[in-house]
């Protein structure tokens, strides 16, 4: 088993933009951050301390807003990879003696990859949604769906030891090759 610290250490930018997430939600919802801390090695590899709020929608933005972030990134930085890769299989003009794009395209691929695998919120998160919604759920629909939600983000933490974040970058990989490739293909014909 690998374990946690070297795979924080090896995709590192996801935390990073993982915790920067969570800051910037804090600031759009004015809620105060009181430390940040982007990246250590240890467990967590990185936090963001802010005041408690007494909105269900603010803990739910807060919580969620790396899943929504680094997914997104993710993907923005796959759609380069898939491009590249259809061109390359399809025409053939790029090929391994191409070392500076395949080293831009390895790059590429490793800050998507860190993204992707570091968007799924924490138990810390999941458990703020939990209270809030447990609290709320008479008052608001939002809220209880936020019982279920909250059950998912848990769930999702705990199966990161089956490697569950890099299944699901992977899947956004082959999500985002399958599109670009039928985007590129249907405009063709």
């Amino acid at each position: 088993m690998i374990p946690g610290w070297l795979i924080s250490i090896l995709t590192f930018p996801g935390v990073i933009i993982h915790e920067y997430a969570h800051e910037r939600m804090c600031n759009r919802r004015d809620v105060r951050v009181f430390e940040v801390c982007y990246f250590r090695i240890g467990n967590p590899a990185g936090y963001v301390k802010h005041e408690r709020t007494n909105n269900f929608a603010d803990t739910f933005a807060i919580s969620g807003a790396p899943f929504l972030i680094n997914t997104f990134l993710a993907i923005m930085l796959f759609i380069p990879l898939a491009l590249l890769a259809v061109v390359a299989t399809e025409v053939q003009a790029i090929n391994e003696n191409n070392l500076v794009l395949n080293l831009i395209a390895l790059f590429i691929a490793w800050i998507g990859f860190s993204t992707g695998m570091h968007a799924i919120p924490s138990s810390t998160d999941a458990k703020n949604i939990w209270h809030h919604s447990k609290r709320e759920w008479r008052r608001s629909l939002f809220a209880t769906l936020g019982m279920p939600v909250a059950a998912l983000i848990y769930v999702g933490d705990k199966l990161r030891f089956f490697w569950f974040d890099a299944i699901y970058t992977i899947l956004l990989l082959a999500i985002t090759v399958v599109v670009v490739e039928f985007a590129l293909f249907s405009t063709i014909l």
